[in-house]
């Protein structure tokens, strides 16, 4: 659940991303796991899902190790947390407290400033699939389509 005041808008990272209306200070959580209303798919009980269900959970959700050793699982927040994208010059992070997973501003944020975490620190899987995506972009535009001058 977020804690801040948010809005959706284009990123210059990737489609949409999730920015603040206000500034926000390091320290600051952003978002509380609250299990009320975001749910957790791990173990046996994400194996006994429907591919169509899985393949929805692991696009709009994150995939963490549990602390407690339990293994790999995916957090599905119902907010709008789906839309922060990844940046290796991330100002989030995911932080546990008190056994409740949060999402914490690690550095001072502008408003209207994108929310971005590192993918890498805790979702391998969402990670790769974001390199390999860039690095076919990347591809296809090389070499550049320049039109040089020809001589007469």
């Amino acid at each position: 659940m977020l804690l801040i005041e948010t809005f959706i808008a284009a990123s210059r990272l990737h489609g949409v991303g999730l920015f603040p209306k206000e500034n926000v200070e390091a320290g600051t959580i952003i978002s509380i796991y609250e299990n009320t209303l975001d749910q957790s798919f791990g173990g046996p009980f994400f194996d006994q899902l429907s591919e169509l269900t899985k393949t929805y959970i692991k696009c709009k959700g994150f995939c963490v190790e549990d602390e407690g050793g339990y293994g790999r699982y995916y957090v599905l927040y119902m907010g709008d947390e789906r839309y922060i994208n990844h940046s290796k010059q991330n100002n989030l992070q995911f932080y546990t407290q008190h056994k409740k997973r949060c999402i914490v501003a690690i550095k001072d944020i502008q408003a209207e400033e994108e929310l971005l975490l590192d993918y890498s620190e805790f979702d391998q899987e969402q990670y790769k699939k974001i390199n390999d995506l860039i690095e076919k972009r990347d591809a296809s535009q090389w070499p550049p389509k320049i039109k040089l001058p020809i001589e007469k």
